[in-house]
């Protein structure tokens, strides 16, 4: 899926959806897309830091820091 972050286009924020999977360039640094967004339409995050999971607001941030390497969805089950 793709990998570009643009606040306020509807087009583009909704191939990022909730239960997505968000790979950052350390190996070890995956993220879950969130059923939460900013104003601007940008999905907040769940990922695995120290010392625990958290949900933040860091989606752009890594776009624009070019860590973003890889968006996958898995299919529905019908």
């Amino acid at each position: 899926l793709t990998t570009d972050v643009i606040p306020y286009n509807k087009t583009n924020l909704s191939n990022w959806q909730r239960g997505d999977i968000v790979v950052l360039d350390s190996p070890e640094h995956i993220a879950i897309i969130s059923d939460k967004r900013r104003n601007d339409g940008i999905p907040y995050v769940i990922q695995n830091t120290y010392p625990q999971s958290k949900e933040s607001d860091s989606l752009l941030y890594w776009y624009k820091h070019n860590r973003i390497t890889g968006h996958f969805r898995y299919p529905k089950i019908q």
